[in-house]
């Protein structure tokens, strides 16, 4: 028994990934996990397989299987958190 819902929902999926979020994914064909994101150009499902239309994006989907634990809350990330001057902010 799992202790959260997957979702195959791969139009959410891409307006997640499109929003900016990092999406960890199952790949039920191939038994792995990868973290799917965008750069604005490509959307990277690992490490070698990128692709750069919203067609291709959902065709990767079936072919791989995909599953995705879909985000429960918005999160709100504040822009230039960490800027400032480190050294003398300890």
């Amino acid at each position: 028994m799992r202790p959260y819902k997957t979702s195959k929902n791969y139009e959410k999926l891409y307006e997640l990934i499109n929003s900016g979020y990092e999406i960890a994914c199952f790949f039920k064909q191939s038994g792995t996990t990868h973290l799917v994101s965008s750069d604005g150009l490509f959307y990277y499902f690992d490490n070698d397989i990128k692709v750069s239309n919203k067609n291709e994006f959902l065709e990767h989907c079936v072919i791989f299987l995909v599953e995705y634990i879909p985000p429960t809350k918005e999160v709100v990330i504040k822009e230039n958190i960490w800027s400032g001057d480190f050294e003398n902010n300890a």
